[in-house]
């Protein structure tokens, strides 16, 4: 750990590049959202504005299944705030941000979807050879078992997924794709094909 020297020491502003030249290298130049985790509920209030939802994820766990708790490593001090004009879902230990959420669509009023890069110019609308390609080999991979005999083009109300991780220095990048179509509405003929992103989830 870097320690001050007095004033007139020649260390000192070695010391303090070392330090700068470190905050860049964990939130620059891949680092694309415009909060980090690690800030406060304050300041993600500031750039984000006021949450238009804000829940307990600990109580909805208990009150459905208690089990979910220890499942999701969910503690009481556990706060979730959503904040619809930037699309972005956040979630506090305490009043410490350390779990940021992005959906590629949403059926809340109000609510955008978020349109900037995440992390080195991901975005949620890029398919899993453009996110591959972007982000390199992901250090796991965790695949839904799909039924012998599924024709996967067919649209399914509830499809499988493949989980991507990427484990950087100071955080987990999680990459929900689709393995096989998704129908969204099925009045309206709307889906999602193979490969769409259907969550991402950054965490330390």
């Amino acid at each position: 750990m870097l320690r001050f020297m007095p004033k007139r020491s020649a260390l000192f502003p070695l010391a303090t590049i070392l330090l700068c030249i470190g905050c860049r290298e964990i939130w620059a130049p891949e680092w694309r959202l415009p909060i980090k985790l690690g800030q406060s509920v304050e300041e993600v209030r500031q750039t984000l504005g006021s949450p238009n939802d804000k829940y307990s994820p600990y109580k909805i766990a208990r009150d459905i299944d208690p089990q979910l708790i220890e499942l999701l490593s969910l503690s009481p001090s556990n706060t979730v705030e959503i904040y619809y004009s930037s699309g972005i879902l956040c979630m506090y230990e305490g009043k410490v941000l350390y779990r940021i959420t992005l959906n590629p669509i949403s059926d809340y009023q109000g609510f955008l979807v978020y349109s900037g890069e995440i992390i080195n110019g991901v975005r949620l609308t890029d398919s899993k050879d453009m996110i591959l390609r972007k982000l390199g080999n992901p250090t796991k991979v965790e695949d839904d078992p799909i039924e012998t005999g599924n024709d996967l083009n067919v649209p399914a109300v509830w499809p499988a997924h493949s989980r991507y991780y990427w484990r950087k220095r100071n955080y987990t990048i999680e990459v929900d794709l689709l393995r096989q179509a998704q129908s969204i509405d099925e009045s309206k003929g709307i889906t999602r094909p193979i490969g769409s992103i259907s969550l991402v989830t950054i965490y330390k």
